[in-house]
């Protein structure tokens, strides 16, 4: 019965949650108790790790292996795995607690202690994020927690959000990609102010064009040429219409040829 496969899912979801938090305190437990042999450490053989972040403990380099080779995964995600691990459980005790109390699973958790703003964090603006989470994690939803953990992040340490700017200024650029089905992408890291102005005109000139030209996603998708022909002086130019003339005695419409049939402009697709 429906009920019945539904008591199913429970119970399949609650085993899941139960053995992903067996399987996360086990990793943290393996890090704890794995010693390194001195001697191995003497003659090189093996060497000390920081997968986590500062205020967490080194690990033997050897222990990725060992856990890769039980997890099936290699020892670079493998120790990767270990340093988010450590991360929780030393630098975000309240994030550890609510995973280990089952309000969170570990993706969620693991999205937040990843981000590059927080795994650069030293220990005591660390401290002092998780101490703002402890109290979040209280009153509000997950949802509206992330919504201001970028906030929460700047917070934290100031000093590190103000060079974390200042090396994304330094990497600001704009690309068109190749023509791929007749279109390009186009990304970029831009100014804030340049990025929500050319926002507007998007919008802007997207209101301007005619309804058949689609909808407003597509609009602004068209609003790119117009601004981009207005900036080169070409808005006022007409269309032209591209005719191709075709050798009918080519050898490429030989039907008994090898052709795939598809002609390609170069840059155009």
């Amino acid at each position: 019965t429906l009920t019945e496969a539904y008591q199913a899912i429970h119970e399949a979801d609650a085993h899941a949650r139960a053995a992903e938090v067996a399987l996360i305190i086990g990793i943290a437990k393996a890090a704890e108790l794995y010693e390194i042999d001195d001697a191995a450490v003497m003659e090189a053989v093996e060497g000390f790790l920081e997968p986590g972040g500062d205020g967490t403990p080194s690990v033997g380099e050897f222990l990725a292996h060992e856990l890769g080779g039980i997890l099936q995964i290699s020892p670079e995600a493998a120790l990767e795995k270990i340093g988010t691990v450590l991360d929780v459980r030393f630098r975000f005790p309240a994030l550890w607690e609510a995973f280990l109390g089952g309000s969170l699973r570990w993706w969620q958790v693991a999205e937040v202690v990843n981000r590059p703003a927080i795994s650069q964090l030293n220990a005591e603006a660390a401290a002092r994020l998780d101490r703002k989470l402890a109290v979040a994690l209280r009153l509000w939803s997950w949802q509206r927690i992330r919504r201001n953990l970028e906030a929460w992040i700047i917070a934290a340490d100031p000093a590190a959000a103000a060079e974390r700017e200042t090396r994304q200024r330094e990497n600001r650029y704009v690309a068109v990609d190749a023509v791929r089905n007749g279109h390009c992408a186009l990304y970029g890291i831009l100014d804030p102010r340049d990025a929500i102005d050319f926002d507007h005109a998007l919008s802007e000139v997207a209101k301007t064009l005619p309804v058949e030209a689609g909808d407003l996603k597509q609009r602004r998708a068209a609003a790119v040429g117009v601004l981009a022909r207005q900036a080169g002086g070409q808005d006022m130019l007409p269309q032209a219409t591209l005719i191709v003339h075709i050798n009918a005695d080519d050898p490429a419409l030989d039907p008994d040829a090898e052709s795939s049939g598809v002609v390609e402009v170069e840059r155009w697709g």
